[in-house]
């Protein structure tokens, strides 16, 4: 199988298709929702330079619409506040990309996103770590998922 194609199944698999655990709270089960038809529940991928790269070289977009993602956005440019909808962000584990990632759910009066699914693309150094801690409150609160899937390379070829 070629790494290409294994790149974009990961992705696919990993954080497209991933579904979060139920909320454990019994207020959060009632937050509005942005459903479309079938039941899909929508939702916005966010992604910085190289997650756009990794996504548009192994990935489909109507494969990525068929698993509910109804905008693709570049994590560094202004972007409109959807608070209904979950974002799952696939991003590196660098400053530029945590800082705008938490400013994303600084002001708790207007959010960008309902909740976030945070996907980094390699192990998270611990500078970048110790920068998520230090904004605890925001984590807690709107961070549902953050894993390492260690995807951080491009495969342009597809038999390579």
């Amino acid at each position: 199988m070629a790494l290409k194609m294994l790149v974009g199944q990961k992705i696919m698999n990993e954080v497209v298709k991933y579904k979060p655990p139920p909320p454990k709270k019994a207020g959060a089960a009632g937050a509005a929702k942005a459903v479309g038809a079938g039941g899909i529940e929508w939702r916005v991928l966010v992604v910085d330079k190289l997650g756009m790269r990794m996504v548009s070289a192994c990935t489909k977009m109507h494969e990525i619409s068929a698993e509910g993602i109804t905008l693709v956005e570049d994590i560094n440019k202004k972007r409109e506040p959807l608070p209904t909808m979950d974002a799952i962000y696939l991003i590196t584990p660098s400053d530029e990309s945590v800082r705008s990632l938490i400013r994303d759910f600084e002001n708790p009066a207007r959010p960008m996103y309902r909740y976030a699914h945070v996907f980094f693309t390699e192990a998270i150094p611990p500078r970048i770590f110790e920068m998520l801690q230090s904004h605890k409150d925001i984590c807690r609160r709107y961070v549902r998922t953050c894993k390492e899937i260690n995807i951080a390379f491009l495969a342009y070829e597809a038999q390579v």
